[in-house]
């Protein structure tokens, strides 16, 4: 079932980014409608908050029924914003800079995420399962409403005029023609969806340093901390890395490193190492996230960038699924030492795959 959580959330992304080139279209009105669905999205993620706090403590069945209707609203509404918000920002950046833009917004994420961190972690300790988590994510819906309002003062200007709705499997079209004419895009496609395996257990190697320190759930909320630490730290260093030597060469440092914090995870007995093992492992998020679409934009040639995004989340949604909840079911086989080992033997697989793809430099 935890492993469902990631599956749900990389699932629901990638089927609704395609549709939500059809559902919201370019042109003026184009802002407010994304806003919109990151709003209805996040009353959804204070639903799912409320059903943890105010149902009875034995009804279970109930919490995780409402749990997982309410967090599939939230991903499916909230993701149709995405790929606009990815095309307003390409067509406000300068290519020499938006590798340093995706490593600011990731690192400002970081930032958010330290201080959820630091709200969360006094309430997992204190408050009583299961109303701790409801409360948890109550304070990080209200954010998340919070967040839209000042981000309702940005002002897009990619297009002035109405657009055409784009073909339902366009996306998907896009993705195989992209593949046949460029080989470095089909080199892309293949290191994304092995990187995505290798992410897959991802997910429980905060449940896997909790078992070996056999602590309470508070130590969640420090992993928390510290995994947006990484995201602040090394969002920055990937941008700048991808915006001087080359986004391919950012994405080879960035998987790097997420292999040594697997490792670490995998051998470190100690809370230091192990805390410095998942600080590293979480690189995962800001390769992906700055270096990955990047690259991706860079083999594909593609100008219509919310296109290319959304292609690459149709294309290894069917991962997205597969991983966690693989990796969940084999945790419960086999324990988690065998998975993180997995998982490091496809990080190097991967970084094998990525240096056959073409570096390219930005011109300053």
């Amino acid at each position: 079932m935890i492993g469902a959580v990631p599956a749900l959330f990389a699932g629901g992304i990638a089927i609704i980014q395609p549709l939500s080139l059809y559902l919201i279209r370019p042109g003026p009105r184009r802002f407010s409608r994304m806003i919109g669905a990151y709003r209805i999205g996040a009353s959804f993620y204070l639903a799912m908050a409320a059903s943890a706090l105010f149902l009875p403590v034995d009804a279970a069945a109930a919490r995780i029924a409402l749990f997982f209707t309410f967090y599939t609203a939230f991903v499916l509404i909230a993701g149709t914003g995405d790929p606009h918000y990815v095309a307003m920002v390409v067509a406000s950046v300068s290519p020499k800079e938006r590798g340093r833009f995706f490593g600011l917004r990731l690192a400002w994420f970081g930032v958010g995420g330290i201080i959820g961190g630091a709200i969360a972690t006094p309430v997992l300790g204190i408050l009583p399962s299961p109303r701790n988590f409801g409360l948890s994510l109550f304070v990080g819906g209200s954010l998340i409403l919070l967040a839209t309002l000042w981000f309702a003062r940005f002002r897009d200007i990619s297009h002035n005029g109405e657009g055409e709705r784009v073909p339902l499997l366009t996306c998907a079209v896009d993705v195989f023609r992209l593949s046949r004419q460029r080989p470095s895009y089909l080199i892309f496609i293949l290191t994304a969806c092995l990187f995505i395996l290798a992410q897959g257990p991802f997910a429980f190697i905060a449940l896997f340093i909790k078992t070996k320190l056999d602590a309470s759930d508070a130590l969640l909320g420090y992993l928390n901390m510290t995994f947006n630490a990484c995201g602040l730290v090394f969002a920055l260093m990937i941008g700048q890395l991808g915006d001087r030597f080359g986004h391919r060469n950012a994405f080879l440092t960035g998987l790097a490193l997420y292999g040594v914090g697997v490792g670490g995870t995998l051998l470190g007995d100690s809370a230091p190492v192990l805390f410095l093992s998942y600080f590293l492992a979480g690189t995962v998020s800001p390769t992906w996230a700055v270096s990955a679409f990047n690259l991706a934009y860079e083999c594909a040639g593609e100008p219509d960038a919310a296109r290319v995004y959304a292609g690459i989340s149709l294309i290894t949604a069917p991962i997205r699924v597969i991983g966690p909840l693989t990796a969940g079911r084999a945790v419960d086989r086999w324990d988690y030492p065998p998975v993180m080992a997995a998982a490091l033997l496809l990080t190097v697989l991967t970084l094998m795959v990525a240096l056959l793809i073409p570096c390219k430099r930005t011109s300053v």
